[in-house]
């Protein structure tokens, strides 16, 4: 598939094209004669939504699909149709709204202290085949101390366990966790569980944390809702998911779709160092 398509699908943007198809289709439903069109954006629209992977609440989900109903029940009566469409777009526009705030990178405050510490799995542990790692090309480039945590083929379990004994010092941590469970047998509500684990186990008053937003596949809406959930529950930023998919997506910056090639490991160098940098502003 080609990766333009795949970047829309996976990175959540497709959300907002299902969206604006269907608040047209609410529009057009207006006109006697464009009801049928209204009807064909309008599957265009939810289909679009459905495979978008944006993890909003089951109950904002199910109230969009009663607003949908209502409005497609509706069409039959002018005076109901114009009502039910309005609501349609209000809704719609809202949930747009509360969406876009998830596509903006997060700002960190300003550390004294020029070290990071890395809890990852072998995107950032790399794969041991003679490629450096964004960890320590970002750690070259712009003089960071580097706590690397990262190790091939971690979960948010095996992370929280593997952190255990440790101790973090540094003023700042990324999390790049999930992919594994994902793609792996944790079921959602396992992970959850782990991932909250990790996050009680990590977080500190004088740290700040930023953590990867997954790219979900079609109907994995769960996990990535959870993320969201323990990231406002914990006040760990997240990194929008469209920057995890400019790395990936790309033929030259992976092996296997996967894991970063060199040129993939500058390139993640490059995006985790552009939303940290404003923490480093001034220290020394």
């Amino acid at each position: 598939m080609n990766s333009l398509i795949l970047y829309h699908l996976l990175s959540g943007h497709a959300f907002f094209s299902g969206a604006m198809l269907i608040v047209i289709a609410a529009g057009i439903s207006l006109f006697p004669k464009r009801k049928s069109l209204a009807i064909t954006f309008c599957l265009i629209g939810i289909i679009l939504i459905a495979i978008s992977g944006t993890p909003f609440s089951l109950p904002m989900y199910l109230i969009a699909v009663i607003a949908i109903t209502a409005w497609l029940g509706g069409m039959r009566s002018k005076k109901w149709n114009r009502y039910f469409a309005i609501g349609l777009i209000s809704l719609l526009v809202g949930m747009a709204i509360y969406e876009l705030g998830y596509q903006f990178s997060p700002k960190l405050q300003p550390v004294s202290k020029r070290s990071i510490a890395i809890i990852g799995d072998s995107v950032t542990a790399g794969l041991d085949d003679g490629t450096i790692t964004w960890p320590n090309l970002m750690s070259k480039e712009n003089q960071l101390e580097i706590e690397d945590y990262s190790h091939v083929g971690e979960t948010a379990a095996s992370a929280d366990k593997r952190i255990e004994d440790q101790r973090i010092d540094s003023p700042v941590l990324i999390i790049e966790i999930g992919g594994n469970d994902l793609l792996g047998s944790t079921s959602a509500e396992k992970f959850e569980n782990d991932l909250r684990k990790l996050l009680e186990r990590v977080c500190d008053s004088d740290r700040q944390i930023v953590m990867f937003e997954l790219p979900l596949p079609p109907f994995r809406n769960a996990y990535g809702a959870i993320q969201r959930r323990l990231a406002n529950e914990f006040h760990v930023r997240l990194i929008p998911k469209r920057k995890f998919l400019s790395i990936l997506l790309p033929e030259e910056s992976t092996l296997d779709s996967i894991h970063l090639s060199q040129t993939g490991q500058k390139r993640m160098a490059e995006v985790v160092w552009g939303v940290i940098q404003s923490a480093f502003v001034g220290s020394k």
